[in-house]
């Protein structure tokens, strides 16, 4: 007996402080039928989507079913991968409430969040756009998805900036993949949701609990408030031998579960809630019939399925030809005669018998033949009418797009980007119609191509990998170089690493022992190493005579010289930290930023050291808010990086004027800045993860251009965690999580 698997999904709904049994903004659907091939699976799609406005009550609950059914149908409608298709769904989404914002009273219009989950055995793809969230608990252990969002950490309702459904043409629609096991579970819901939930206390309320107690768990933690979420369990499902020829009810495909508690997809039946729930009509009755799944009134129906129904009836109006035809030729043929019974005479006590005439077969053959050409003629022409309805559409939306992309050669880049936009759009609809019609993938290129190049984005056309780390807990941080020297930090594992470039500057060199300078917990001297923070490269400058690597641990300060190795470094005053984030260096002078005192301390060197008290680098009567604040870049003047996509410039602790200007788009979830003194860098960059990309700022904060790997690259921008540039060399350093890679950059 195989194991296969199967999804059981239960929703909480709740409004004004009571549980209803459906809401507009959830949908889920059970793998559509006529996809039996493996490589055609699509899997079950599971949707909440929230939209917000100026609107009635009504208007929203319309547009939250429209969304989630415009994404249900192309996603259903697409071909290619999975995350493609989710991608083109999300979009066709945000097409559609743009449209329908331009006909909404109010001045700010309609924007939505979205999150789509496809389930399809063992995988799990996540498609997520603005305020909504997905948990995923695997083996008991519960990720967030998306792992970082304005909407959902800043607790701010408008959230400028953030992609969102409805506020601009294109949107930046972020994709995950999950495997999973039986008992695992995922958890979708509402940006109201979110606010209520945390990592630890979604662990606790759901993981091993199946689908009626997670629900019973949430809606304990969520405190009664108003908030939508959708529970999906993941099931072991043994499958039946053949032989035994016993099977299971199987629902109708294609079927939208509605509301209820909890609901088997994937050929499984309806679980019904516990008969102790006390909400109004949760309490499932014994020996009560399935109810069959349905699909909502006003639900759009696919062309397929009217296709496939009017096959069905043509099929069915032969079968009632054939049938006529073969009873009545058995009536007429020789042998064959049927016997009427004539009228008795009123003489006589016997009847006469006599015989129907019979028609020439010849003649019923004409008859049926004339039928089948009639009804084929009719199925042709039925066919025909369709397929040019089709092909009319399929030219139209090709003739639109390629109109939009011919408009944005001659338009300025704000109009370009929108014209661009449009006609993605565009290609998107057509290709549910013609998947694999070469013009698209063609005018999809030439696309692209402009958009680079309005966009100012260069293409990492060489992407080289020197290395990976698989130690258990890895998580890096930091990646510095000097020389051929590179050294990384991994914060997870509480290591320091030292790596030597060859001589070409493209591989690093063989390791010769053990590449670890230092670790969490080893001794030196008299000190043991504890938890590591960050790295700098320190040049000579002040009183400093040296250059040197400095490491911040939560015991202290470490030195490294090649020539003499590691050592400990006094600095004083170490109570004065509270939770350091980032360190930085600049004449000599080791700079703390700790945003939980909201201060960045200045250690000056001394002759043995840092043993001077550190000085506060923005003075008391200047305020300035670090929460938020992830990392930190010196030339003399300090940048401070925000988590939003706020960069901020102090000279001296003095805030001076830094704005980001002519940029496509804003910052999204950045976790790294680098720039150096000007005989070194002449400009800013940023890594910024939330758009895959690392940005090349003036130190004014003029928009220069935007680093991207290309499209068939399997290098995700989005774990970005730590950059280096070498300006000289035109070398880009770019640390991920769990690899360190190096691209050349064209120098300016």
């Amino acid at each position: 007996m195989s194991i296969e698997l199967k999804t059981v999904m239960g929703q909480m709904n709740i409004a004004g402080g009571r549980w209803v049994s459906e809401a507009p903004n959830v949908l889920a659907v059970r793998e559509p039928a006529g996809r039996p091939q493996a490589g055609l699976s699509r899997g079950d799609l599971f949707i909440v989507v929230e939209v917000r406005g100026d609107c009635e009550r009504a208007e929203k609950d319309r547009l939250n079913r429209l969304l989630a059914e415009t994404i249900r149908n192309t996603y259903y409608r697409s071909s290619g991968s999975v995350t493609a298709s989710l991608r083109r769904a999300l979009l066709a989404a945000n097409a559609r409430l743009l449209a329908e914002s331009a006909h909404q009273p109010g001045e700010n219009g309609l924007l939505g969040g979205v999150t789509a989950v496809i389930v399809r055995g063992e995988d799990v793809f996540i498609a997520s756009v603005g305020p909504a969230v997905t948990y995923a608990i695997t083996r008991g252990i519960v990720t967030r998805f998306p792992e970082a969002s304005r909407w959902l950490d800043m607790a701010d309702p408008e959230a400028t900036g953030a992609p969102a459904l409805g506020r601009q043409v294109g949107v930046d629609v972020q994709l995950f993949h999950v495997r999973v096991e039986p008992g695992d579970m995922l958890v979708l819901g509402d940006s109201r949701f979110a606010a209520r939930t945390s990592l630890n206390r979604v662990e606790k309320a759901v993981a091993y609990q199946g689908v009626e107690g997670a629900l019973t768990n949430l809606g304990k933690l969520t405190g009664g408030h108003d908030c939508t979420a959708l529970v999906v369990e993941i099931q072991a499902r043994a499958k039946v031998k053949a032989e035994a020829k016993v099977r299971e009810p199987v629902p109708r495909p294609d079927a939208q579960v509605g509301g209820g508690r909890a609901t088997a997809l994937a050929g499984a039946g309806r679980r019904g809630p516990r008969p102790d729930d006390p909400r109004p009509g949760a309490a499932a009755q014994p020996g009560s019939p399935k109810p069959e799944p349905h699909r909502s009134l006003g639900q759009a129906v696919p062309v397929g399925h009217w296709l496939a129904a009017l096959g069905k009836g043509l099929l069915a109006l032969l079968m009632v030809i054939w049938t006529g035809l073969r009873t009545l030729t058995r009536r007429v043929l020789p042998g064959q005669e049927q016997e009427i019974p004539a009228r008795r005479p009123m003489a006589t006590g016997q009847a006469r018998r006599i015989y129907a005439p019979k028609l020439p077969q010849r003649v019923l053959r004409t008859v049926a033949l004339g039928i089948l050409i009639v009804v084929a003629l009719i199925v042709g022409l039925t066919y025909w009418r369709q397929g040019l309805a089709r092909e009319n559409e399929f030219n139209a939306l090709v003739e639109q797009a390629q109109a939009a992309y011919q408009q944005a050669l001659s338009a300025n880049d704000a109009t370009a980007r929108d014209l661009l936009a449009q006609a993605e759009t565009f290609l998107t609809q057509a290709e549910t119609i013609k998947p694999d019609e070469p013009v698209i993938g063609q005018l999809r290129a030439s696309i692209a191509e402009q958009q680079d190049e309005i966009n100012r984005v260069e293409r990492l056309y060489w992407l080289g990998q020197l290395r990976t780390y698989d130690t258990p807990g890895t998580r890096l941080r930091r990646v510095v170089v000097n020389g051929l020297d590179v050294y990384v930090l991994d914060t997870g594992a509480d290591l320091v690493y030292r790596h030597r470039l060859d001589e070409v500057n493209d591989a690093l060199e063989p390791d010769e022992g053990d590449p670890v300078l230092a670790r969490r917990g080893q001794q030196i001297d008299t000190t043991v190493v504890g938890e590591m923070i960050d790295l700098t490269w320190m040049p000579v400058g002040g009183e400093r005579q040296t250059s040197d690597l400095l490491i911040l641990e939560s015991g202290g300060l470490l030195e490294y010289n090649p020539s003499w190795g590691l050592a400990p470094s006094p600095i004083a005053e170490k109570d004065a930290w509270a939770l350091p984030v980032a360190v930085g260096s600049y004449f000599g002078n080791f700079y703390i930023l700790d945003p939980q005192i909201g201060q960045i301390l200045r250690y000056v060197p001394g002759a043995d050291g840092y043993t001077n008290p550190p000085q506060n680098y923005f003075p008391d009567d200047v305020e300035v808010n670090l929460a938020g604040a992830v990392d930190m870049a010196i030339d003399g003047f300090i940048y401070v990086l925000y988590a939003d996509g706020t960069i901020r410039k102090f000279e001296g602790g003095i805030p001076v004027e830094f704005q980001i200007t002519e940029i496509d788009k804003p910052l999204s979830h950045p976790t790294a800045i680098y720039t150096a003194p000007d005989d070194v860098a002449q400009y800013v960059y940023v890594a910024d993860a939330g758009n895959r990309r690392v940005v090349q700022l003036n130190k004014d904060g003029r928009f220069v251009r935007q680093f991207k790997p290309r499209d068939e690259e399997t290098v995700s921008f989005s774990a970005l965690q730590s950059i280096f540039v070498d300006e000289l060399t035109g070398k880009l350093y770019l640390l991920t999580d769990h690899a360190l890679y190096i691209a050349n950059i064209t120098p300016l």
